[in-house]
């Protein structure tokens, strides 16, 4: 799991979320090159005041994380992670969509139910922002 830096923010709907990201030193590689970010969202019903998950479900999805890691391959780069809001989020950047979303689907039963968001961001905005609040 990814882990060099982490937070807390409040979200638009006031609930915390914690994120955890990759620290990349984007100068070290052609980012334009893995400019298609891929968001894959797993939605849980979490604790009704706080929208955090209970230790079984922070097990499982820590688990679907870790096993989407493994699977990722040479050309994917999962840099954050959100938990909070009754989600979680991975965020990855990769040169190949298909490829990734095929990685995902090895890596997650077909019966869990995911979502999974495409967009392209050449120059990593997404990734940078939370980067940057980190600092």
């Amino acid at each position: 799991m990814i882990g060099d830096f982490s937070y807390k923010f409040m979200d638009e709907d006031d609930c915390s979320v914690f994120v955890r990201g990759r620290k990349i030193d984007l100068s070290s590689i052609d980012i334009a090159e893995y400019s298609e970010r891929v968001e894959i969202v797993y939605h849980f019903r979490g604790d009704a005041a706080t929208r955090l998950p209970d230790e079984e479900t922070l097990t499982l999805v820590d688990q679907m994380e870790q096993a989407i890691t493994e699977h990722l391959g040479k050309n994917d780069f999962l840099v954050l992670s959100f938990t909070g809001n009754n989600r979680r989020m991975l965020c990855l950047y990769t040169s190949d969509v298909s490829e990734c979303i095929d990685a995902v689907n090895r890596a997650v039963p077909a019966d869990v139910p995911l979502e999974i968001i495409h967009d392209t961001d050449g120059e990593w905005h997404f990734y940078r922002n939370f980067n940057e609040a980190a600092q």
